[in-house]
């Protein structure tokens, strides 16, 4: 069924049944594979029963970020034919291109069974930009390289990868997982602050801080709670990891490196080293630290897919 968004991001496959027809649909699921199954358009399997066909191409076409022409060995023998042939059926798949290039919609021709690009002599003058446009050459051979190659170019005009918009979910996730505890515990130790100042005299650090700890309404179940969202955010971590671009990942690795060892490292402190007063200050400390660390960390990341 024809979408109705006017959104320009799919991506629309031109060709022919009977030059290219194998290849057209091995190429939908590879793309769809990269830009998600709603993004890619495929004239014959993307046309409901009694659509009219031509309304539908212009349609589909209204909203594409991209259109692929497929060209194999026969499709600039057809294209001749069917413009010298008298009174011969409209030709659907140079009224794609046409359209395409009429409404400015980026135009990448794709070359199987090694093709060459038609130069602009041998086309008729509707399609003459055509020549103009770059070819992209895909093989059974090199087919995963070369459609790796074609998803990342035609990406420049559809952005929005699969990748990118589940980089965007985990990215989401794991910020809400360091900010929320981060906010909630400095929320409760300003308001242990508050509660316990006496005589009106202003807050000192120096000689406060533990009492606020041990003797106000801060309890360690607070920042004890910061460790276990800081644990999960480190598992998101390492789902993202796998898709971002390198220099990325090795931000990500060190931020999931801090995160757990951090926790680790500050339980057995808790437990071993530190005295009763010192402990909820021990545990507040590393966790605001870690925290504010591995957020750092992933600004420096970006969390850019390959």
């Amino acid at each position: 069924m024809l979408s109705n968004k006017t959104k320009h991001d799919k991506i629309f496959i031109s060709y022919r049944r009977e030059d290219t027809q194998g290849y057209a649909g091995r190429l939908e699921d590879s793309l769809a594979a990269y830009f998600g199954p709603n993004r890619v358009f495929r004239d014959v399997g993307g046309i409901s029963g009694g659509d009219d066909f031509s309304h539908a191409i212009a349609k589909e076409l209204d909203g594409a970020g991209a259109v692929i022409v497929l060209i194999g060995q026969r499709w600039l023998s057809t294209v001749t034919n069917r413009q010298d042939l008298s009174g011969s059926p409209q030709d659907y798949v140079s009224l794609e291109v046409q359209t395409a290039l009429e409404k400015n919609v980026p135009v990448f021709p794709v070359l199987v069974e090694n093709s060459s690009m038609p130069r602009g002599n041998e086309l008729p003058e509707s399609l003459v930009k055509l020549a103009t446009r770059n070819a992209i050459s895909i093989s059974d051979e090199r087919w995963k390289t070369d459609v790796e190659r074609l998803a990342k170019v035609l990406a420049i005009d559809v952005p929005g990868s699969l990748a990118e918009l589940k980089l965007k979910q985990l990215k989401r996730a794991i910020l809400a997982l360091l900010l929320i505890p981060l906010v909630a515990q400095t929320l409760a130790f300003s308001w242990a602050a508050y509660v316990s100042l006496s005589n009106n005299e202003a807050f000192k650090v120096s000689t406060q801080t533990q009492d606020i700890f041990n003797f106000s309404s801060f309890s360690w179940s607070i920042p004890s709670a910061s460790f276990i969202a800081i644990m999960a955010a480190c598992y998101l971590l390492m789902l993202a990891k796998s898709h971002v671009e390198r220099t990325s990942a090795k931000l990500i690795y060190s931020s999931i490196w801090i995160g757990g060892l951090g926790t680790l490292g500050s339980f057995v402190s808790y437990g071993l080293v530190f005295g009763a007063q010192e402990k909820v200050i021990a545990i507040y400390s590393a966790s605001t630290i870690v925290i504010a660390t591995m957020l750092g960390l992933m600004v420096l990341a970006g969390f850019k897919s390959p």
